[in-house]
């Protein structure tokens, strides 16, 4: 039986690095709420584009340090 947790937020990745930014926050102890597929675009050739997205769910104390650490980044970046 699963039983659904109460997040404080739930972050959404499905860019190409999306894959380094879930197992970033698996080792910060984030939970995988749901890893699925999403329609990025439809290409000239009527083909569809698919990206895997993944769907993370965490604590306030965890969201908090994210937004820090993302803050940190843009600071590093310029």
């Amino acid at each position: 039986v699963y039983i659904m947790k109460n997040y404080y937020h739930l972050l959404s990745f499905d860019d190409d690095l999306a894959n380094d930014a879930a197992n970033d926050l698996l080792k910060e102890g984030w939970d995988i709420v749901h890893v699925g597929t999403k329609l990025v675009k439809i290409l000239d050739n009527g083909q569809a584009y698919y990206n895997t997205e993944y769907v993370l769910g965490g604590t306030k104390n965890q969201y908090e340090k994210y937004l820090e650490d993302c803050q940190q980044s843009e600071l590093d970046y310029f």
